[in-house]
């Protein structure tokens, strides 16, 4: 099919607007994440923008992970519990407010064994990680 200039410039205006809305369903969905996020207690942020050094749709055991934090010193001690009790906390916090999403669950006990994160909630992480001067780097995969 062929196009003269009016037609083609109406095509390209819409699917300018087309684009456009995307854009700004985008934008809207992240700053609806940022509240979620700027929401959160200090220690938890900190605890989530540590997840960032992961790579999209990578499993994240739990067992690592607080170990991790506490290792990284993102836990602080509590008198009532130990270091991994309170990461194990702040872990069941972060999931309870769908900031991490369950990937194995104990068919027993029902607990988490390991996580990932939504590729949206790592976009938003990273980009927060950036603005923050939190310490983050890929995994870049080496075909």
């Amino acid at each position: 099919m062929e196009f003269t200039q009016s037609q083609s410039g109406i095509k390209f205006k819409i699917l300018l607007a087309v684009d456009l809305r995307e854009i700004l369903t985008v934008d809207r969905m992240m700053g609806i994440l940022s509240l979620s996020y700027f929401d959160l207690p200090h220690h938890l942020k900190a605890c989530l923008l540590y997840l960032s050094i992961f790579p999209e749709d990578f499993e994240i055991e739990k067992r690592r992970l607080v170990q991790l934090w506490v290792a990284e010193g993102y836990i602080h001690a509590e008198s009532t519990c130990t270091l991994y009790e309170l990461g194990e906390k702040y872990f069941n916090e972060l999931r309870n407010r769908n900031l991490i999403l369950p990937k194995e669950v104990s068919d027993w006990t029902g607990e988490v064994n390991s996580c990932r994160l939504h590729d949206t909630i790592l976009d938003l992480i990273v980009c927060k990680s950036i603005e923050d001067n939190f310490d983050t780097w890929y995994m870049v995969s080496q075909d």
